[in-house]
């Protein structure tokens, strides 16, 4: 069987933090900080009016020939990979932000987040985003 290519994205964004530290609400102010006038962004997964588990949901923004996947997801392996299969059905990807658990706190669901990353996407590069639980 044939290994699908890797999809080349410019930037990962990992949002660590550990269980209720806010990293789904960080996913959801950035979404609507990039949807505002000033960064003319328009959303286009999961439908503008549709529902969806803030805890779990992805979406999908574009503008011109750029399109950016946010991922609020990172609780189980299971979510994990219906990231990873979100992700290899996509064609292009210019950015990628994702909640990720901190290796010291949950080695495994942090290095199955990496591991569907990896497998997926031929990162150009990477940062991460600390989410403190206490806001600092």
């Amino acid at each position: 069987m044939e290994q699908k290519e890797k999809i080349k994205v410019q930037k990962v964004y990992w949002i660590e933090g550990i269980k209720d530290a806010g990293k789904s609400e960080w996913i959801l102010r950035k979404k609507d900080e990039l949807i505002s006038e000033a960064e003319g962004w328009e959303q286009v997964y999961p439908d503008i009016n549709g529902m969806y588990d803030r805890n779990t949901v992805k979406f999908i923004l574009e503008r011109d020939d750029q399109r950016i996947i946010l991922n609020s997801g990172s609780d189980t392996h299971a979510i994990i990979n219906a990231f990873k299969d979100f992700l290899e059905m996509q064609e292009e990807i210019t950015e990628v932000y994702t909640a990720i658990r901190p290796c010291e706190t949950n080695q495994r669901l942090h290095m199955w987040m990496k591991k569907a990353l990896n497998d997926t996407l031929s990162i150009e590069s990477e940062e991460s985003i600390i989410i403190k639980k206490d806001g600092v």
